[in-house]
């Protein structure tokens, strides 16, 4: 019997509700918790230590299990569901834990040359949305735990380079204008209706991990495929409004300043 350390897409067993750990996911929680605690802790406000927290449960929840073995090889309704949650919820959340004092310090890194390039993050965290939903490469990475991993932390670290770069609060005299901060999370809202298009009106079943599932639902792998691009097409808007809605008040507030 395999050691399961993180969630994988290939099984063939029935779908139980007896709980199961996955130590690499509470290990990573772990390091990423005492990381900022430890390091970041002086800094922070009681504000920003509730946003890591609601970031880091939130990424607990969708990681392990129910929610990650159901997202890894039953269901690609729950696996857009992952997607969504970790890159426009989590992730901005993690940006938000972050003081101001860090974030120049970030600045002042080689990292930030990523961030200092006028359309990197955005090509990265789309560049992440394509490669792993392109069938082959999706289903030979599900079949195996440290494949899974991968998917899962390149959701997640491309969107913490696009909401850093986004972030109004990360050196507001830099990077780029309001104006642009605005057109590019509204792009992204709009960008994975294109995925989610491709699975509504496609006449089968794309990912042979879903295909070949034990069902846990009444649903066929087809109909769950459909209720996944709805939710790639749709689920993003709202929360991306809030986001949107955000930026434009510190946007507003910054002018008034310099006025």
């Amino acid at each position: 019997m395999n050691f399961a350390w993180w969630c994988s897409g290939l099984s063939n067993t029935n779908w139980t509700w007896s709980p199961e750990i996955y130590p690499g996911i509470w290990m990573l929680i772990a390091v990423f918790a005492f990381s900022y605690f430890r390091f970041i802790n002086p800094s922070i406000q009681n504000k920003q230590s509730a946003y890591f927290l609601i970031g880091i449960i939130l990424f607990w929840i969708f990681t392990d299990w129910p929610v990650g073995p159901l997202g890894a090889g039953y269901l690609l309704s729950v696996h857009i569901l992952q997607y969504l949650v970790y890159t426009f919820i989590v992730a901005p959340l993690l940006i938000l834990s972050i003081p101001k004092n860090i974030y120049e310090k970030i600045y002042n890194t080689k990292f930030a040359i990523l961030l200092k390039n006028l359309y990197l993050p955005f090509f990265i965290i789309n560049f992440t949305l394509v490669i792993t939903h392109i069938p082959f490469i999706a289903d030979n990475l599900k079949a195996t735990q440290f494949g899974t991993m991968i998917i899962d932390l390149a959701w997640i670290f491309s969107a913490l380079l696009f909401w850093l770069w986004i972030d109004p609060k990360f050196n507001q005299n830099h990077f780029i204008a309001f104006p642009l901060r605005i057109f590019f999370v509204f792009a992204l809202s709009i960008l994975p209706a294109i995925p989610g298009a491709f699975f509504v009106f496609n006449s089968y079943p794309i990912y042979a991990t879903y295909e070949f599932a034990v069902p846990v639902s009444n649903l066929s792998p087809f109909e769950d495929q459909e209720i996944a691009g709805l939710i790639m097409w749709a689920g993003s808007t709202p929360i991306l409004l809030f986001w949107l809605g955000r930026i434009f008040y510190i946007w507003q507030k910054t002018e008034e300043q310099t006025t």
